[in-house]
């Protein structure tokens, strides 16, 4: 399937993939899963209902933990500082000590929910930024058009981070440029 979209050479990296699935979504939420994601069973069904429980709202973070140590958040949405560096909210804090965001600027792309149409209008995620920062960005996209990015603290996913970095012996030259691009 990839093969009709791009030549085999061509890296369409996570943007690009999350593209691609939104091209061919018909629904009315989208939601973006990793490959080293695994959501609780009621995730989803939580996320919905945050979206549907205000129209202002155009994304939704899930709380993510360490798969390795649930107890252990990875993070809770995020936000970046003056020179763009991303921070995930509660990031190696523990849940039962966590005072949860509501608003956030991003969603953490693993276990986000987003109205198809919110996304429509913010349009392709960047493929220049390959693997990091897409979130980011269309958090910034989402607060731009006038939507809302919240925090939903009953939608769960275990993040067993790692598997894909082995494949990006340049990770941090590539985590760098898509902090700068994402600034620009």
């Amino acid at each position: 399937a990839l093969a009709e979209v791009a030549p085999p050479h061509v890296v369409l990296g996570v943007p690009g993939g999350r593209n691609l699935g939104v091209s061919h979504a018909r629904g009315e939420i989208l939601a973006f899963m990793d490959n080293d994601g695994s959501p609780d069973p009621a995730w989803l069904e939580h996320a919905v209902a945050m979206l549907e429980s205000d129209e202002r709202i155009g994304g939704v973070a899930a709380l993510v933990f360490f798969a390795g140590k649930k107890i252990l958040l990875n993070g809770a949405g995020g936000t970046i500082n003056f020179q763009g560096y991303g921070a995930d909210f509660h990031f190696n804090a523990p849940y039962e000590f966590a005072v949860l965001p509501h608003e956030v600027l991003y969603s953490m792309a693993i276990g986000m929910g987003i109205l198809k149409t919110a996304m429509q209008l913010c349009g392709a995620l960047d493929t220049a930024l390959i693997k990091w920062y897409e979130d980011t960005e269309l958090g910034i996209r989402l607060w731009k058009l006038g939507f809302r990015v919240v925090v939903c603290p009953r939608a769960w996913v275990d993040h067993d981070i790692g598997h894909s970095d082995q494949f990006l012996p340049d990770r941090i030259y590539l985590c760098e440029k898509a902090r700068i691009r994402t600034m620009l």
